[in-house]
């Protein structure tokens, strides 16, 4: 403590010890009306805003020759421009830097021709729709010296305004009629369907109203229908309790089968064989005996007297 150095005990203490209100002291003198407002406080003149904005228009920077493209995004101070105002509107001045060589430029708003005027620091691109504009109203302030001039001039102009004019309002009348008839879709849709309603009630009111004699046809038709198939169900239980073990189409499939066999037998053929053979007696060798011999019955070859070999037929059939 000698030498001006506070220990860490006593800095302690003293941070403990200490309050909100340490150090504020209020002279005797002190008179609380006599203080500054804080808006008094504040500074006068120009006031600056920073706002964060992009670049209306493209620009050339005069410094590095670099481009700034339209919608490039770049913070600006922007302060009134006092003394110039058009039909009332004020007059901004932005300040800003280039995104390349951080040098300085300034432009303006122009009211007039809504649209922005460089100042310093850069210089704008050529922008052909705005020569399109500048050209557009020469034009029309010529056309007008012109018609105050001319009268002729006047009244044909004066004729050609009337002329598309009357065009204008057709179109207008155009848009209208297709707004109402596309507003009154809803309505449209809802009155057919209002109207197929009706139609089906009114068909199932004509059917309820059929008369008395109909009806009673009707019901009869019904009970004859209803007769016949259950006549058709009796017979065809009584057929299957008269043969209840043959099979139902197993006679007939028999029947087939037993005319399809006479058939085939029909068809074979009947055919007759003769043999002939001839055979030396033994005593006389000149002479010879045929013999012939029909059996109809037997296969079997037959001799015919000194050892002679018949003939046989056989009929097959």
């Amino acid at each position: 403590m000698a030498d001006g150095t506070m220990s860490s005990k006593f800095m302690k203490s003293a941070f403990v010890g200490w309050t909100f209100t340490a150090g504020v002291y209020y002279p005797p003198d002190f008179d609380a009306s006599k203080l500054m407002p804080v808006k008094a406080l504040k500074p006068r003149g120009p006031q600056m805003m920073n706002i964060r904005m992009m670049f209306p228009f493209t620009m050339v920077c005069d410094s590095c020759k670099e481009y700034n493209y339209t919608g490039t995004k770049f913070t600006a101070k922007v302060e009134q421009i006092k003394g110039e105002s058009f039909l009332g509107l004020k007059v901004y001045r932005f300040y800003g830097r280039c995104r390349h060589c951080w040098s300085e430029f300034t432009f303006k708003t122009d009211p007039k021709n809504s649209d922005y005027t460089m100042e310093s620091g850069g210089k704008r691109t050529y922008e052909a729709w705005k020569d399109a504009d500048a050209m557009e109203s020469q034009l029309k302030q010529e056309k007008e010296k012109e018609a105050a001039q001319d009268h002729m001039k006047a009244l044909e102009q004066k004729a050609v305004d009337v002329q598309s004019e009357m065009q204008r309002i057709e179109d207008l009348d155009a848009i209208r009629t297709l707004n109402k008839r596309l507003g009154n879709r809803d309505q449209s849709i809802q009155g057919a369907l209002d109207y197929l309603f009706l139609q089906d009630t009114q068909k199932s009111q004509e059917e309820d109203e059929m008369s008395q004699a109909e009806l009673e046809e009707l019901k009869g038709f019904k009970a004859e229908k209803e007769q016949t198939e259950q006549k058709k169900q009796e017979e065809a239980e009584s057929n299957k309790e008269t043969s209840p073990g043959v099979v139902p189409g197993a006679a007939i499939l028999s029947a087939v089968q037993e005319r399809a066999n006479a058939a085939a037998k029909a068809k074979q053929p009947k055919f007759t064989v003769k043999v002939k053979r001839k055979a030396e007696d033994e005593g006389e060798g000149s002479n010879k005996k045929l013999c012939t011999e029909d059996n109809a019955s037997t296969t079997a070859p037959t001799d015919c007297g000194g050892g002679l070999l018949g003939a046989y037929e056989s009929d097959s059939s």
